[in-house]
């Protein structure tokens, strides 16, 4: 067996929260996409300990090396119940399996818990703004810059190379891209806390007229910009529009510019069976209440048209700030 490489160094996560208790985040690089042919040549580590962040990388500058490689980070996975990756259930653990399994070493992930950080974004890439959900598009959506200017595609003739002259440019050239991917997994957590942001509380804080370069749907009608503070903050910044309205989030604010009628705004309702909606008003009404309708003079309630007006007077209240708030974030989630 020929012994690796290995690098060692803390850092410290700008957005991202700490690890869990028990989590190993870990990133690989190989030789091909296929592990019946290709190898791994590098294996990324990082965990959250004693108040910093902990990160190494096994490096196989021999291809004789990989055994070695293989070993000791499964070695270095035992002392954890749980493995953080991006797409790693789809590429990265699987691929390790099957390397792993050619030399008789087993299945380090067996009972592990597996969080892969990509499968908890992906629900919300439409809220996000994003062009697709690569690791480095959602660290740019952080702020975070990378000093990697490869893909690891492109890193395998890099290690081709390597082996053949030992030119510690490009040894740093492949460490570099590998540990910015550890290094940006740490950072990518801070995403993991949208879905309580979305659930969280609200409270209005402002209210003023708004851009009235409104869109279809707004057209003819004048815009209030409503300002909210959250308790949870959202990560990076998001901008989105969607028929005359828009939402921005940044932090621990959230502004919503909407169409005013008669100097109200539209609250949408979920769950749009249990209301109609009443043309002549230009609202819907809860179904507990329609007795007191003419049947005549309502039909059933939709996305488009589930909604209520309110005026911002009547935002005042947390709940009702809250309520209102959350009806704008999963309206422009989920595009309706």
């Amino acid at each position: 067996m020929v012994p690796m490489k290995i690098h060692e160094e803390t850092f410290t996560a700008l957005n991202g929260s700490c690890a869990g208790p028990g989590q190993l985040f870990f990133d690989i690089e190989s030789t091909g996409l296929n592990p019946r042919y290709a190898a791994v040549y590098l294996i990324g580590c990082s965990w959250f300990e004693d108040g910093e962040w902990q990160l190494r990388l096994y490096f196989a500058d021999d291809r004789r090396a990989e055994c070695d490689v293989l070993r000791t980070f499964a070695d270095l996975l035992r002392g954890f119940s749980t493995v953080v990756h991006f797409n790693g259930d789809r590429f990265d653990i699987p691929f390790l399996q099957e390397r792993m399994s050619r030399y008789g070493l087993g299945d380090p992930f067996a009972g592990k818990e597996s969080i892969d950080l990509l499968k908890c974004v992906r629900p919300y890439k439409k809220l996000l703004g994003v062009e697709n959900l690569k690791q480095k598009t959602l660290e740019r959506f952080l702020g975070i810059d990378r000093e990697d200017l490869f893909g690891g595609g492109e890193l395998i003739q890099v290690y081709e190379e390597y082996l053949y002259s030992e030119d510690p440019r490009l040894e740093h050239f492949l460490l570099l891209h590998n540990l910015e991917d550890v290094k940006g997994m740490s950072e990518l957590t801070a995403l993991l806390r949208i879905p309580q942001w979305m659930e969280g509380r609200f409270e209005l804080c402002g209210c003023c007229a708004g851009d009235d370069d409104a869109n279809d749907a707004g057209a003819g009608h004048a815009c209030s910009r409503l300002l909210f503070r959250s308790d949870i903050e959202f990560p990076g910044h998001t901008r989105l529009e969607d028929c005359g309205c828009s939402m921005e989030a940044s932090g621990s604010e959230l502004a919503l510019t909407l169409p005013c009628f008669d100097g109200r705004v539209r609250m949408y309702y979920p769950n749009t069976k249990d209301y109609w909606f009443l043309p002549e008003e230009g609202c819907a009404v809860h179904k507990s209440v329609s007795a007191f309708v003419d049947p005549k003079r309502r039909i059933r309630a939709t996305a488009a048209n589930c909604y209520g007006l309110c005026a911002p007077d009547d935002l005042a209240g947390t709940a009702n700030a809250t309520a209102f708030a959350q009806s704008w974030i999963h309206r422009f989630w989920k595009g309706k």
